[in-house]
Parts: C-alpha cells; sequence; structure tokens
C-alpha cells in the first residue's frame, strides 16, 4: 500500500475471518485471535447479536479492524445487547493514515444503529487518543486490588525486607475463615441467575453477569483454564467466581474475572476458598472503578488496591454515545470487571 492509496471501509463478513486472523497475526504476533476458534467463538457464533466488524481495504488486502462484539448488558436498568470494543489492528503498511479513528467512528455508528445504545472500550495508551477523537467517553482508570499470598513476592513487590513482606501477609492480609463448602470446577452454578438477580436492581450500566454471559464467556471460551467457585447457605447460592492463572506483577497471580456475593462475610469465605485453592501462586487480583459496588466488595473482603506506581500499566476505561443521545454516559454508574474484556 502506497502513501497515495486510500483504503475503503466496509462491513466484515465471516467470509473474511481468514484474512482478518492474518491481519492480527501481522500486528500482533503473539494475539490469540489468530486462532479461528477463537473468532468463530467471539464474532460468528456468539449468541446475543451478529457482530459489528469493520474492515479497511487495500488492493484487494484487509489492512485494518476493529469491532463491537455484542454482549447482555443493562441500560437504565434495562436489559439491552451493547458492544464491547475490540481487536483494533492496522497493517505496519497502513499505519499513520487515521485508519483506527475511521473505523471505530464506523464500528460506533453501525452499533447505534443495530440497537446497541453503547460500546464499552478498554483503550491502551496506544490507541486512547484515536479512541477519544472517535466520540470515546473516557471514564477512568480501573484500580487493580490485590491480596498477596506470598511473602516473597510480597516483600520484592513492596520493596521491603523479607521479614516486613511476611509480616503483612500474615497481619495485614489475614485469610478469613470458610462459610461452608465451596465447589471449585468448570461449570456454571445452575442458579448463577438467581445471585445475579439480587444484584440487578443495583446495576443500571454494564454486563449482564447472568448464566448466558457465564456460560458463554467462560464455558464455551476455547481457553479451558479458567475455574469456577460457587459458595451455598443451606443450598442456596451465596457467593460464585470465576478465577483465571496468570503471570502479572512480577509473580503468578490467580486474576479474579468475576466476583458475586450476597454480601462481605459471604464474600469473605469465597475469598478464603480462592485463596487455597491458589496457595501456590503470589496472590489473586482482581480489577474494578474506584466508588463502584466491586471496588466496595472487594475492599470489604480483605483485598487492597495496588499503588499506582505499581501497576504494570493503565488500564483506561471508556464508553461510547452509540445512537449519539447526548447523555453524560460517562457520568453513568458503571459496573466493570476483569471478565469484561474480551480475552485474558
Amino acid at each position: 500500500m502506497t502513501d497515495g492509496d486510500r483504503a475503503a471501509l466496509r462491513r466484515a463478513r465471516p467470509a473474511d475471518d481468514a484474512a482478518i486472523r492474518t491481519l492480527f497475526g501481522a500486528a500482533f504476533p503473539a494475539s490469540p485471535k489468530v486462532d479461528a476458534r477463537v473468532t468463530a467463538w467471539q464474532y460468528w457464533n456468539n449468541p446475543f447479536a451478529e457482530p459489528v466488524a469493520w474492515v479497511a481495504e487495500a488492493d484487494g488486502e484487509i489492512v485494518g479492524h476493529y469491532a463491537g462484539m455484542p454482549v447482555p448488558a443493562r441500560f437504565h436498568g434495562r436489559d439491552v445487547t451493547a458492544a464491547v470494543g475490540i481487536d483494533a489492528a492496522v497493517a505496519p503498511s497502513a499505519r499513520g493514515q487515521g485508519l483506527f479513528e475511521s473505523l471505530a467512528k464506523a464500528v460506533y455508528a453501525d452499533c447505534g444503529r443495530e440497537g446497541m445504545p453503547y460500546t464499552l472500550c478498554y483503550p491502551n495508551d496506544n490507541s486512547f487518543r484515536g479512541f477519544v477523537k472517535a466520540g470515546g467517553l473516557p471514564v477512568g482508570r480501573l484500580r487493580t486490588f490485590v491480596w498477596p499470598l506470598d511473602p516473597a513476592w510480597t516483600a520484592q513487590r513492596f520493596r521491603v525486607p523479607t521479614a516486613v513482606g511476611r509480616a503483612a501477609v500474615r497481619v495485614a492480609f489475614r485469610r478469613p475463615v470458610p462459610e461452608g463448602p465451596v465447589v471449585a470446577g468448570g461449570s456454571t452454578p445452575h442458579d448463577v441467575d438467581d445471585l445475579w438477580g439480587l444484584e440487578a436492581d443495583g446495576t443500571q450500566f454494564g454486563i449482564r453477569r447472568g448464566a448466558a454471559w457465564w456460560r458463554w464467556r467462560y464455558e464455551d471460551c476455547p481457553d479451558p483454564a479458567y475455574e469456577m467457585f460457587a459458595l451455598r447457605r443451606r443450598d442456596t447460592l451465596a457467593g460464585c467466581a470465576v478465577v483465571l492463572p496468570r503471570d502479572a506483577f512480577g509473580g503468578a497471580f490467580g486474576f479474579v474475572m468475576e466476583f458475586l456475593a450476597v454480601d462481605p462475610t459471604a464474600g469473605r469465605a469465597l475469598l478464603a476458598a480462592i485463596a487455597e485453592q491458589f496457595s501456590d501462586r503470589s496472590g489473586l487480583a482482581l480489577v474494578a472503578l474506584e466508588g463502584s459496588a466491586l471496588a466496595r466488595l472487594a475492599r470489604a473482603v480483605g483485598l487492597r488496591a495496588l499503588p499506582r506506581r505499581l501497576e504494570p500499566k493503565p488500564l483506561h476505561f471508556g464508553v461510547t454515545d452509540n445512537m449519539q443521545s447526548g447523555e453524560a454516559m460517562a457520568d453513568h454508574p458503571w459496573a466493570v470487571a476483569w471478565g469484561d474484556l474480551d480475552h485474558m
């Protein structure tokens, strides 16, 4: 593609799958999206709606891509289908021409035409400026909450003597006492909708975390590494979580993708069971927006916010007003969790 060429934008279709995955491989050599099973799961077999994916094409070659992945969501307390902005990619030969901004504008407008009121976005530092120019509304940076399990990691990460790290794990992060049996495995709790229903009234904006979401996002995902936990009180689901083993923060962690609990007591018991299962790792971590219900729950069960200077990289969160309603979208109380990201 020469400097004088202009790429043509159009909506993607299933027949473009191989070419899109080739672009992913060229733009991001380590991308999991080169696997046809992943794009089939997220895009072409998405149970919530057809994907809103756009490509830029020049001389018969796909040189740019961006998509809105349909998700079950809440908007002003109503059940809707919304989108998560994913897989922005531009071929090296086509960079510096504003393709991401053009593709993003096309995707957001198309999502609006499809009746999706907003797109949840997690731009990195490289795409943040383009996200805003395309109409994105920054909401804030997600905070990382941690529960250290390994004194050596704690000492090294916080730059304190090992004895201090050991004391911090023993005192500041004292493990809660388990309450009732917690079942770990790879299956969605059959009554997760009941537990989610208790939270739904307080979740006005964000993803609906019921059974349909859990089964598609975790059970159907080609990556089998997710582990689920369910806490019951007299046969009633009182808490459940999804955890992914992941290397991060200079150690080996359990990333808490979903964390639902009827109260802090149930949350602490759930956390205790997860900590026992992942006792050989450096710690547990989850992300949340400061001031959100999940952030309050995280603190209530004993997780602590990692200082900004110790976070590996900023994790921005923003939204788009796909229908150009003029709402103050960035001011809404958004519910966000690690599982909202399209892959980890």
